[in-house]
């Protein structure tokens, strides 16, 4: 009777459809984990703690979690990509929700198509606009691969740049927070469409960025087989073009394209794979679709355009650095005694902090030696200071003939946990022996009463 019923494994969490796979407006992987810690009246940090990275087998994670840190957090913006971080989450969260398609949450399908540098945003970008036809149509809000995409900056539909900071606070988003929730700021927690404003693109932007859009949409919607290494059909199709286009010169086609030779010799050859955007303009500049180049086994009908200017990132583009003014500028730092880290001065001057320590190092370590020093001077202050609130917070309740219990302590000075800290807690053992309570009531009763005794 009962030989064809199938049923259904049970799932730890709730086995949520992911919007829009299939489609190029399939929802990313960190926009799903926020949902889905929302769906489960928890927050994120709590979904990924208790469930997430004890399904993970990465030791750094289980040092994270025990023992405190971001490592989740910081490597979260390779979540939507290809990275082992992004396999790991995508086979937990598959074993989790009893799902077989979270894996096109990302990029993972394109890992041996492009190379991740300057593939994915470093921050949370979205269309306000969007979100606020989404709100108003009650339909669920979420963030869309495609926008976590560092080459994409316009929204098509409202043909508006998407914003990556928040209306009210003007924060950066990260891509995932502990408490992120969809549609809303991690700081000043207001609604990310709240008082949105169109800019509008130049029309080289515009041309530029809706050729991107067209051809990554393309991308994300094609379902076929993606073939891949030294052979794929992109070296094949370079190698087509050099020769068809530029009659088999290297010098040409890096001349023609504007591209170093060096790095047209390694495309060719299979060694190295040009990035996204590389790509995208040699089809541009062709006149052929992104598939094209990708997945056609003979490109038909290429030929070289007019050069079209194209928009790049001006933080990519290699600065000239005086060396001198920043040696002075760290040496001002040293003078001055500034309590600061080594990536705030960095960030101060301009230049990367491996740069720095690499032609700067004895400047370096001076920086970095100061302000550990400073730091631990800091948590001296810190613990005298809370050693006399203890003190003084102690002498109190004892006068009033209450019992100076640990959880009593932490209650009146307003600051739970204070006495789990080691100093602390030693301080405080020290003030009970000196008033003979020690040894009075067992000590576990201490941490919990505070009743008033005799």
């Amino acid at each position: 009777m009962y030989e064809h019923l199938f049923i259904t494994p049970r799932s730890v969490l709730y086995n949520i459809e992911p919007i829009g796979t299939g489609s190029e407006f399939v929802e990313s992987l960190t926009s799903y984990l926020a949902r889905v810690a929302f769906e489960h009246n928890t927050s994120v940090g709590h979904l990924v703690n208790k469930l997430l990275i004890p399904s993970m087998d990465k030791d750094y994670l289980h040092r994270s979690r025990d023992f405190g840190g971001n490592r989740f957090y910081e490597g979260a913006k390779t979540i939507n990509g290809y990275m082992e971080n992004s396999l790991s989450v995508v086979k937990a969260i598959e074993k989790l929700t009893v799902r077989d398609d979270i894996h096109k949450l990302t990029l993972i399908r394109w890992k041996n198509v492009f190379p991740l540098r300057e593939l994915l945003k470093k921050s949370l970008a979205w269309c306000p606009f969007c979100i606020k036809e989404w709100k108003e149509n009650n339909k669920t809000v979420y963030y869309p691969l495609i926008w976590s995409i560092d080459l994409v900056h316009m929204c098509h539909i409202h043909s508006c740049f998407l914003i990556n900071k928040c209306p009210t606070c003007f924060k950066q988003q990260d891509i995932l927070r502990r408490q992120s929730l969809v549609g809303i700021c991690q700081h000043c927690l207001r609604q990310l469409d709240d008082g949105a404003t169109k800019e509008k693109y130049g029309q080289e932007n515009k041309d530029w960025q809706g050729f991107v859009i067209d051809n990554v949409c393309s991308l994300l919607n094609y379902d076929g087989k993606i073939n891949t290494g030294e052979n794929s059909l992109l070296v094949k199709n370079l190698n087509l073009i050099c020769e068809k286009v530029f009659d088999g010169s290297i010098n040409e086609f890096s001349k023609q394209l504007n591209f170093a030779r060096s790095s047209v010799v390694g495309w060719i050859k299979g060694k190295v794979k040009p990035t996204l955007e590389n790509q995208l303009y040699i089809c541009q500049r062709l006149n052929i679709e992104i598939e094209q180049l990708l997945l056609t086994t003979n490109i038909q009908n290429f030929h070289i355009v007019k050069q079209r200017k194209r928009i790049i990132n001006t933080s990519s583009k290699p600065k000239r650095v005086d060396y001198y003014i920043v040696e002075k500028e760290l040496e001002k730092v040293i003078q001055n005694k500034e309590n600061i880290s080594m990536e705030a001065a960095a960030k101060k001057v301009g230049i990367n902090k491996r740069t720095l320590y690499r032609k700067f190092r004895h400047l370096c370590v001076q920086i970095s030696n100061h302000y550990k020093q400073y730091l631990e001077e800091r948590k001296l202050q810190r613990i005298l200071c809370l050693k006399i609130q203890v003190e003084a917070t102690f002498t109190n309740l004892y006068m009033q003939g209450i019992y100076p219990s640990r959880r009593k302590i932490e209650f009146v000075m307003n600051k739970p946990g204070v006495l789990k800290e080691r100093e602390l807690q030693s301080h405080w053992k020290g003030l009970l022996g000196k008033q003979g309570l020690l040894f009075e009531r067992n000590l576990g009763e201490c941490e919990d009463i505070g009743d008033e005794f005799q």
